[in-house]
């Protein structure tokens, strides 16, 4: 008599921000639902009470649960009412898991993503309440407003971190058992919190889905009027959309024939932590010299978002180093991927990445440093796109499902 099948893990996967198709948390959640339901997983998400549902992957459901994203109440709060919101949302994402999760479930894993300090609470008392054999990932707890930086540049916490390191102890017993993993994208990051909690973060690598890597296999645009430089990303200071505005303002006072030689695609899709005063800046600078200034101002699909990165000759990622020092880019990731050059802010974790998986020259914060930095990449165009495109597939091999759940270091018995 043959052996009795095993059955198939049930693996539950958490994303409150997720409500559309656009956007990494789109790319990064369905992506890894359609991956394990196609290994034979049996597959749940728990997402934005907003989702779209005809998103879900075949053999997988998707159930709208959660009323508000941590995001946009932080962006709609001061800094002093902060603590305040940080109680208030754990209580309502746990008052969301604990009814999604009336009648049991049995999940085997449950993977939650983009989480940090407004889900921590939540989930160390749902967890104390799961079966014991339910695991728990934790993952992206990349929470940039507990740090700050020395004069030397190095990382260190803010004294309000002691919160999070004593919410990070309390998962102690369960990450000494294997019952609970955390992980980030961001080694600064995972060194440092690893510092301040005394536990294991694992180093994981955001894959991208099959759709978003198909749409970025095509060449470089040829070189008919110049260079088309992508701006990518939500327009917040600290991805240097301010500096931006006087980068292009620079740029515009040379000569028709001089100015002509870039295009700078700009990415303005979203309201959360961007300046209207700079959304009014942005759009006279495009009124005042149309040639050198395209604004993208809708929400993109996957494959729209592929196609616009298909369209550049490189990108412009002028983000602040205080910020991303530490923390890594996914806008950057998808330009690796597409093989296209980029110009980064030096000291940052995107112009460590240079030398590894991706092409492109540093600069300064200052204006007058990326305006320089924008007539080397002209300069060296052909050898710069000439090396993204042979890191390319570094950049992709980094970035598969495989390597995620290697580094991950749950087994996912069935799923192979």
């Amino acid at each position: 008599m043959p052996a009795p099948r095993p059955k198939p893990p049930r693996i539950l996967i958490v994303e409150e921000c997720l409500r559309d198709e656009r956007g990494h948390y789109a790319g990064f959640v369905l992506g890894m639902a359609a991956w394990l339901a196609a290994r034979g997983a049996e597959v749940e998400i728990w997402a934005h009470r907003l989702v779209g549902l005809q998103l879900t992957p075949p053999g997988v459901r998707l159930r709208a649960i959660f009323a508000e994203s941590w995001i946009e109440g932080f962006w709609r709060c001061s800094r002093f009412d902060r603590v305040l919101l940080l109680l208030v949302h754990n209580a309502r994402f746990l008052s969301g898991l604990r009814r999604a999760g009336r009648g049991g479930g049995g999940w085997n894993i449950v993977i939650a993503t983009d989480v940090n300090i407004f889900h921590l609470f939540a989930w160390r008392l749902w967890l104390w309440a799961a079966p014991s054999s339910t695991r728990l990932a934790l993952i992206a707890i990349q929470p940039p407003w507990l740090f700050d930086y020395s004069p030397t540049g190095e990382m260190r916490l803010k004294p309000q971190a002691r919160l999070y390191r004593w919410a990070l102890r309390t998962f102690a017993g369960d990450v000494a058992s294997g019952r609970c993993r955390f992980a980030t994208d961001a080694p600064p990051i995972r060194r440092m919190l690893a510092e301040c909690s005394g536990l294991p973060f694992a180093e994981v690598s955001v894959p991208r889905t099959d759709v978003l890597l198909a749409g970025l296999n095509a060449p470089p645009p040829a070189q008919r009027h110049g260079f088309r430089l992508g701006v990518l990303g939500r327009p917040t200071r600290d991805k240097g959309f301010d500096r931006l505005l006087s980068v292009i303002a620079l740029w515009q006072s040379r000569s028709a024939a001089d100015r002509a030689r870039v295009c700078f695609v700009v990415q303005w899709h979203v309201t959360q932590g961007a300046s209207e005063d700079e959304h009014h800046r942005l759009l006279a600078l495009a009124a005042a010299a149309p040639e050198t200034v395209e604004i993208v101002e809708s929400m993109l699909s996957e494959e729209q978002y592929a196609a616009l990165l298909a369209s550049l000759h490189g990108a412009l990622l002028p983000y602040t180093r205080a910020d991303y020092a530490g923390r890594a880019s996914n806008v950057a990731r998808d330009i690796f991927c597409a093989g296209r050059p980029i110009i980064t802010t030096s000291g940052t974790w995107m112009a460590e990445q240079l030398a590894v998986s991706g092409a492109g020259i540093t600069c300064g914060e200052t204006p007058e440093s990326i305006v320089a930095a924008i007539e080397e990449f002209a300069r060296r165009y052909e050898e710069l796109a000439a090396l993204a495109q042979a890191r390319r597939a570094v950049a992709r091999e980094a970035l598969s499902w495989e390597r995620f759940f290697q580094q991950l270091g749950f087994d996912l018995v069935g799923t192979q």
